[in-house]
Protein backbone atom coordinates (compact mmCIF):
# COMPACT_ATOMS: atom_id res chain seq x y z
CA UNK A 1 0.00 0.00 0.00
CA UNK A 2 1.20 3.47 -0.80
CA UNK A 3 1.51 6.25 1.66
CA UNK A 4 -1.49 8.43 2.26
CA UNK A 5 0.11 11.31 0.33
CA UNK A 6 0.15 9.11 -2.78
CA UNK A 7 -3.64 9.06 -2.79
CA UNK A 8 -4.21 12.79 -2.66
CA UNK A 9 -5.57 14.63 -5.67
CA UNK A 10 -3.55 17.77 -6.42
CA UNK A 11 -5.68 20.86 -5.80
CA UNK A 12 -5.57 24.44 -6.87
CA UNK A 13 -7.43 27.34 -5.29
CA UNK A 14 -9.65 29.62 -7.33
CA UNK A 15 -10.78 32.96 -5.90
CA UNK A 16 -14.48 33.64 -6.45
CA UNK A 17 -17.22 35.81 -5.05
CA UNK A 18 -20.23 33.89 -3.76
CA UNK A 19 -23.79 35.06 -3.48
CA UNK A 20 -25.47 32.66 -1.07
CA UNK A 21 -29.19 32.54 -0.40
CA UNK A 22 -30.13 35.05 2.30
CA UNK A 23 -26.55 36.22 2.92
CA UNK A 24 -24.37 39.08 1.70
CA UNK A 25 -21.88 38.26 -1.06
CA UNK A 26 -18.41 37.24 0.08
CA UNK A 27 -15.04 36.32 -1.37
CA UNK A 28 -13.92 32.73 -0.95
CA UNK A 29 -11.41 30.34 -2.44
CA UNK A 30 -12.79 27.12 -3.90
CA UNK A 31 -10.72 24.00 -4.33
CA UNK A 32 -10.54 22.49 -7.81
CA UNK A 33 -8.95 19.14 -8.44
CA UNK A 34 -6.46 18.38 -11.19
CA UNK A 35 -6.90 14.95 -12.72
CA UNK A 36 -3.89 12.98 -13.95
CA UNK A 37 -6.05 10.77 -16.16
CA UNK A 38 -6.95 13.74 -18.34
CA UNK A 39 -3.45 15.11 -18.92
CA UNK A 40 -3.81 17.47 -15.95
CA UNK A 41 -7.04 18.86 -17.31
CA UNK A 42 -8.26 21.24 -14.61
CA UNK A 43 -11.73 20.75 -13.26
CA UNK A 44 -13.93 23.65 -14.26
CA UNK A 45 -15.92 25.61 -11.72
CA UNK A 46 -19.13 24.84 -13.58
CA UNK A 47 -18.44 21.11 -13.17
CA UNK A 48 -18.13 21.72 -9.44
CA UNK A 49 -21.45 23.57 -9.37
CA UNK A 50 -23.25 21.01 -11.53
CA UNK A 51 -21.63 18.00 -9.85
CA UNK A 52 -23.02 15.52 -7.37
CA UNK A 53 -21.31 16.85 -4.22
CA UNK A 54 -23.79 18.57 -1.93
CA UNK A 55 -21.20 20.48 0.12
CA UNK A 56 -18.21 22.26 -1.40
CA UNK A 57 -15.08 22.98 0.64
CA UNK A 58 -13.77 26.52 0.56
CA UNK A 59 -11.63 28.97 2.49
CA UNK A 60 -12.82 32.41 3.54
CA UNK A 61 -9.65 34.53 3.39
CA UNK A 62 -8.82 36.06 6.75
CA UNK A 63 -11.43 34.02 8.64
CA UNK A 64 -9.17 31.07 9.41
CA UNK A 65 -10.15 27.48 8.79
CA UNK A 66 -12.22 25.89 6.09
CA UNK A 67 -15.96 25.98 5.56
CA UNK A 68 -18.37 23.77 3.65
CA UNK A 69 -20.93 25.54 1.47
CA UNK A 70 -24.20 23.87 0.49
CA UNK A 71 -24.11 23.90 -3.32
CA UNK A 72 -27.90 24.29 -3.51
CA UNK A 73 -27.70 27.61 -1.61
CA UNK A 74 -25.38 29.24 -4.17
CA UNK A 75 -27.45 31.86 -6.00
CA UNK A 76 -24.51 33.10 -8.07
CA UNK A 77 -20.75 32.76 -8.28
CA UNK A 78 -18.48 35.35 -9.94
CA UNK A 79 -14.90 34.75 -11.08
CA UNK A 80 -12.31 36.46 -13.24
CA UNK A 81 -12.35 35.47 -16.91
CA UNK A 82 -8.64 34.75 -16.79
CA UNK A 83 -6.20 33.55 -14.16
CA UNK A 84 -4.70 36.36 -12.15
CA UNK A 85 -6.29 39.14 -10.19
CA UNK A 86 -7.07 41.81 -12.76
CA UNK A 87 -6.55 41.14 -16.45
CA UNK A 88 -6.31 44.06 -18.84
CA UNK A 89 -8.66 44.35 -21.81
CA UNK A 90 -5.76 43.32 -24.07
CA UNK A 91 -5.43 40.01 -22.20
CA UNK A 92 -9.10 39.02 -22.59
CA UNK A 93 -10.25 37.06 -25.62
CA UNK A 94 -12.67 38.72 -28.03
CA UNK A 95 -15.64 36.66 -26.92
CA UNK A 96 -17.93 37.95 -29.66
CA UNK A 97 -15.80 36.09 -32.20
CA UNK A 98 -16.17 32.80 -30.30
CA UNK A 99 -19.98 32.76 -30.19
CA UNK A 100 -22.74 33.18 -32.77
CA UNK A 101 -25.26 34.84 -30.45
CA UNK A 102 -25.01 37.63 -27.87
CA UNK A 103 -27.87 38.92 -25.75
CA UNK A 104 -27.35 41.78 -23.30
CA UNK A 105 -29.68 40.86 -20.46
CA UNK A 106 -30.72 41.77 -16.97
CA UNK A 107 -31.42 38.84 -14.67
CA UNK A 108 -33.81 39.72 -11.85
CA UNK A 109 -33.31 37.32 -8.97
CA UNK A 110 -35.50 36.05 -6.15
CA UNK A 111 -33.41 38.17 -3.79
CA UNK A 112 -30.48 40.54 -4.06
CA UNK A 113 -29.46 42.91 -6.82
CA UNK A 114 -30.15 42.22 -10.48
CA UNK A 115 -27.27 40.92 -12.60
CA UNK A 116 -26.49 42.55 -15.94
CA UNK A 117 -24.28 41.14 -18.64
CA UNK A 118 -24.19 39.17 -21.86
CA UNK A 119 -25.38 35.65 -22.53
CA UNK A 120 -23.08 34.31 -25.24
CA UNK A 121 -23.73 31.05 -27.04
CA UNK A 122 -23.64 29.17 -30.31
CA UNK A 123 -26.48 26.96 -31.47
CA UNK A 124 -27.95 25.57 -34.68
CA UNK A 125 -30.48 27.93 -36.30
CA UNK A 126 -33.45 25.85 -35.12
CA UNK A 127 -32.34 26.32 -31.47
CA UNK A 128 -30.85 29.80 -31.67
CA UNK A 129 -33.45 31.75 -29.69
CA UNK A 130 -32.57 33.00 -26.22
CA UNK A 131 -35.43 30.94 -24.78
CA UNK A 132 -33.87 27.81 -26.32
CA UNK A 133 -30.51 28.61 -24.76
CA UNK A 134 -31.77 29.29 -21.23
CA UNK A 135 -33.89 26.11 -21.31
CA UNK A 136 -30.90 23.87 -22.06
CA UNK A 137 -30.08 21.27 -19.39
CA UNK A 138 -27.99 22.43 -16.46
CA UNK A 139 -28.66 24.44 -13.35
CA UNK A 140 -26.63 27.58 -14.12
CA UNK A 141 -26.41 30.33 -16.73
CA UNK A 142 -23.06 31.92 -17.61
CA UNK A 143 -23.30 35.71 -17.74
CA UNK A 144 -20.33 37.67 -19.09
CA UNK A 145 -19.95 40.98 -17.27
CA UNK A 146 -16.80 42.95 -18.06
CA UNK A 147 -13.75 41.07 -16.80
CA UNK A 148 -15.77 38.43 -14.98
CA UNK A 149 -18.11 35.59 -15.62
CA UNK A 150 -21.05 35.11 -13.29
CA UNK A 151 -22.62 31.68 -12.91
CA UNK A 152 -26.28 32.25 -11.93
CA UNK A 153 -28.54 29.49 -10.61
CA UNK A 154 -31.49 29.22 -13.00
CA UNK A 155 -33.94 28.48 -10.19
CA UNK A 156 -33.02 31.84 -8.55
CA UNK A 157 -33.90 33.82 -11.68
CA UNK A 158 -37.36 35.42 -11.60
CA UNK A 159 -37.09 36.92 -15.07
CA UNK A 160 -34.62 37.59 -17.86
CA UNK A 161 -35.03 40.95 -19.56
CA UNK A 162 -33.59 41.24 -23.08
CA UNK A 163 -34.21 44.88 -24.01
CA UNK A 164 -33.09 44.32 -27.61
CA UNK A 165 -35.42 41.39 -28.39
CA UNK A 166 -38.63 41.98 -30.27
CA UNK A 167 -41.85 40.08 -29.75
CA UNK A 168 -41.29 38.27 -33.06
CA UNK A 169 -37.85 37.06 -31.96
CA UNK A 170 -39.28 35.58 -28.78
CA UNK A 171 -41.85 33.57 -30.68
CA UNK A 172 -40.13 32.51 -33.92
CA UNK A 173 -37.94 29.37 -34.01
CA UNK A 174 -34.56 30.10 -35.54
CA UNK A 175 -34.80 33.84 -34.96
CA UNK A 176 -31.53 35.70 -35.18
CA UNK A 177 -29.89 36.31 -31.84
Amino acid sequence: MGERSDLRVPLRRVAVELGLSGQPARRVELFLGEHRSHAWHRQEVVELLEGSRQFLPCIVPGAGGATLVNRDQIVWLAMALSEGSSPSDDDLPDLDQLYDHRHHVTLRLISGPAIEGALLYSAPIEHARLVDHVNQPGGFLSVHAGEKIIMVRKSAVVEIVDAEASEAELDRPGAAG
